[in-house]
């Protein structure tokens, strides 16, 4: 059977992100001409978008390729700060195990990086919140989102530090970005 296609609706891609088709093949006709009647789709498989993507992006597939070789040498593969995630399913004898390896080696490096980066980040906007003597306290972290607990007072002054230091927290070619929200609750904040 092949791979399922993707259904790109650029109303619905800007909604929902890409969608992919799963299901039987008379629902999938109906679903083709559904969409291609309401807003021209077109119709790509997961392996031809990823195959454009790389086109689109070589510098990637060099990148990613390349953590593949070093991890399947050295068995593991290291964050830009060098903290190294060891990656045995390389050299597993099930071809599953060492295909999971492989992407693990693709994507470590950058998630690992990430991950290095907003706790960075973390422990300077903590200290710098203790430095400054504010009532208000990193609290929780999720993901690359950091919720601070603030006194309304104190509101400017937080905003200010979050930008000097989740931007400094990585010096990088390309320059850290930020957004940040505010809100009585979390939800709000969104």
């Amino acid at each position: 059977m092949d791979t399922p296609p993707i259904i790109l609706c650029p109303y619905d891609a800007e909604l929902y992100g890409h969608w992919w088709y799963e299901g039987p093949d008379w629902l999938y006709v109906l679903f083709k001409k559904v969409y291609y009647d309401n807003c021209n789709f077109k119709l790509i498989t997961p392996s031809e978008y990823i195959d454009k993507y790389f086109a689109t992006y070589p510098g990637i597939k060099t990148y990613l390729d390349g953590n593949v070789a070093f991890a399947k040498k050295e068995g593991y593969v290291k964050t830009l700060y060098g903290r190294v995630r060891p990656i045995p399913e390389l050299s597993s004898s099930n071809f599953m195990q060492r295909s999971f390896g492989e992407r693990v080696a693709m994507n470590s490096s950058i998630q690992g990086t990430a991950a290095d980066i907003i706790k960075i980040a973390m422990i300077r906007v903590s200290k710098r919140l203790q430095e400054e003597k504010l009532a208000s306290r990193l609290i929780l972290q999720i993901h690359d989102e950091l919720l601070i607990e603030t006194k309304e007072d104190e509101v400017e002054e937080v905003r200010k530090i979050l930008k000097e230091e989740m931007m400094g927290a990585a010096d990088l070619k390309v320059p850290l970005s930020i957004d940040i929200e505010e809100g009585k609750t979390w939800y709000e904040a969104k």
